[in-house]
Order: structure tokens, then sequence, then C-alpha cells
């Protein structure tokens, strides 16, 4: 699919028929309108939903599809709720609502219900219709309102690298106050959506955040901290992380405001915090989650080591059983790990993919049940060949 140079982006109106393909992490929809001149159109694009049958305007620029033929691209979609029909179908959406009501407001206000809706005086205009109950009214005007904010959301997300997903999560969290709290903390709120940094960081500039304020560098060092412990570090040396958010954030020589951002502790505004630690002369920064389950985990193991149940055995003796029962030879650094059989308490076995873990530890379980054969024996692994 080609895009036309000197093609213009253009709107059609029609009637919302059917969603073909939707992926409901980015939004991106193939769906079909039902047009009065053109007949039925293919349109793509990232979109929300419109309820089925409903009257829309799609703006997009058209391309050829090898496969499929002309379509329109790139789209943004609209309800229209400037005729009687569309008004009378988009209320029918509201819990409570049926035909005759919807049908009756639209008659008292006429097109202007929508934009009624979203006024500060909303509910004392439309209360004053007559047998239609406040609270019907106030449900009708949460309705319009939070479609016009899901739709401000999402269209402003997308602008910024955002996703569908991060949107519906945001709007789940604040509702209507979805776009004032995004403009709040924009790197609180996306990060709890799942946005990354570069996106969150779009929106800020976009609303003349500081490039300088403690939250934007804060956001930037939970950032690095993260990339770190996918790396598989748990930490960073202070003088390292200064010069890469520095780096980062395209600062030149700012070393204060970074390091005044780490030694106080926090990452951003209902972010996790860091945590700095004195290794002799070297200062190292962790994520506050990241170095509390660390301790956590070697208070457990502290403990288990020292309850440990020592077994008097020969290793030598239960390699060979076990390789007896597998069927297989262990390898002279996979014979080691039979030691552990005497120790008790916590072992680690570690390598890469396809050095035979699982294979030892097979060994390990039909060494243990020689050993223990009244005893049960847990296990539990989460991923690879373990755990089938």
């Amino acid at each position: 699919m080609t895009k036309d140079k000197t093609a213009e982006y253009v709107t059609v109106t029609g009637q919302y028929m059917r969603t073909l393909m939707r992926d409901y992490q980015s939004g991106y929809t193939v769906f079909k309108i039902l047009t009065k001149n053109d007949g039925v159109i293919i349109c793509t694009g990232c979109i929300i939903l419109p309820s089925l049958n409903m009257k829309v305007d799609v703006t997009g620029y058209w391309t050829e599809n090898p496969k499929y033929g002309r379509q329109l691209s790139d789209c943004t979609i609209h309800e229209v709720y400037s005729d009687k029909e569309g008004m009378i179908e988009y209320l029918c959406g509201v819990p409570g609502v049926g035909k005759s009501i919807a049908t009756y407001l639209v008659d008292t206000y006429g097109e202007q219900l929508y934009n009624i809706a979203l006024s500060h005086n909303a509910v004392t205009v439309l209360s004053s219709a007559p047998g239609v109950s406040k609270k019907r009214i106030q449900d009708i005007i949460s309705y319009i309102k939070g479609t016009e904010e899901q739709r401000r959301l999402f269209n402003f997300l997308r602008a910024h690298g955002g996703n569908y997903v991060a949107s519906a999560k945001i709007y789940k969290e604040y509702g209507v106050l979805s776009m004032s709290k995004l403009y709040e903390n924009p790197y609180s709120v996306g990060y709890q959506a799942g946005l990354g940094f570069h996106v969150c960081d779009s929106i800020a500039r976009s609303i003349n955040f500081l490039a300088y304020s403690s939250v934007r560098i804060g956001a930037a060092v939970k950032h690095l901290l993260k990339n770190q412990t996918v790396l598989g570090n748990t930490y960073a040396p202070l003088s390292d992380l200064i010069s890469g958010a520095r780096e980062f954030l395209g600062y030149s020589k700012e070393y204060e405001a970074v390091s005044s951002a780490i030694l106080n502790g926090y990452v951003a505004d209902g972010l996790d915090g860091c945590v700095v630690e004195k290794d002799n002369d070297t200062s190292n920064v962790f994520l506050r989650s990241v170095y509390y389950n660390e301790v956590h985990t070697a208070y457990a193991i502290r403990r288990l080591m020292k309850t440990a149940i020592r077994t008097d055995c020969d290793p030598e003796e239960l390699c060979e059983y076990a390789e007896g029962v597998c069927g297989v030879p262990y390898a002279e650094q996979q014979r080691e790990a039979f030691k552990l059989l005497c120790s008790g308490g916590v072992g680690v076995i570690t390598g890469g993919p396809g050095t035979g873990k699982t294979t030892v530890i097979k060994g390990l379980l039909a060494a243990y049940e020689k050993l223990y054969p009244q005893k049960v024996i847990k296990l539990c692994a989460p991923t690879g060949r373990a755990s089938q």
C-alpha cells in the first residue's frame, strides 16, 4: 500500500458498519463505513470504536492496496450528533435510556443537546425537561462528557506516540479528569499507564513542562535505572548515573540538579524512589522497589541457610545413581551440582539456554527421592522446558 505524494486528507461521512480487524494495544482498526455517494468504503487507522450504525465523519487519505483496492488510510473518526437519528442512536447507548427518552430529549433540545451537555450549567438546563429524572439527566451528561474525554485523551496520546491501552488505563483511573491529571504530571500518570519515558517527555514538552524540573530529572533517572535491571543490574554507581542522566536529558553542566534529585531519594511524584547505598568510597543508586526486593531476598536466603538440614551422603554415588535413572551422563560441571544434596539450604544453578540446567534438576530430583523416599518434593518452574 502506497500513499500518493499529492494526496490530501479528505473527510467522508457515512454509517459505521463493521469492525474487520482491531489491535487492542495500539487501537489500529480496519473497518467499513457505508456512504451515500461512494457506497461501502474500507478504512484503516487508530480509533476509538463508535457504536455500530452510528453516523461518523472519517478523515484520512486515499491509498491503493494491491489486495483490497482503494482504502481510506490513517483515519481519525468522529461521531456525528448533528442530525436527529445519529443523536438518538448515541443516547440509546446510555444505560437506562431507551428510544422514547432519547427521542424526547432530541426533539426538545435539537442538535445542541451534545454541546449543552458539555457546558458548565448542563444539569440546570437539561433538568428543565419535564418527565426525565435528574439522575437520568446526570447519567446522560456523564456519558457525553466521558465520550468527549476519551476521544481527546486518545488523540492527544496518539500524537505523542501513546497507544490505545494506555489511553484506556488512564481513563479508567481518572475518568473525565484524565486530561487534567495528565497535564499535572505526565511522567507519573504516563508511567502508571505503561508509557515509556520518551512518550511522557514528549507530552511534558508540549505543555511547557520545565526542562530542569525535579520531576523530569527523577523520571529520567528511573528510566535509566530500569534499563539497568533489564541488563541484569540492580543498581548503578552514582557517578555513572549522574553523567548518564546529564547526557540522556541533554544537559551540559547541571550536575547539581541531577544529583539533587537522586540524593533526595525520589524519582517522581507518585513513582518509586531511589535508595543510595555507600560502598567504601562509592555510592550506588537503586530503585527503591529493587533495593528492598534484593534485601528481602538476601534475608530469606540467609534464613533458609541457617535452618538447612545437612545430609551425610556421597555426591558421586548419587550422581551415578541419577545418571542411571535419567539415562544421561553428566559433565564435570553438572556433577558439581550434586554437592548441593549434602549442604542443604539454598543452591543456585545457572547457565544459558540449552546448557543442561533442566537435565541436572531431573537428576537432583531422582537423588532426593532416593535419599528421602517418604518425603514430598515440590517443584515450580515459571518458564522453559522445566515448566513442562
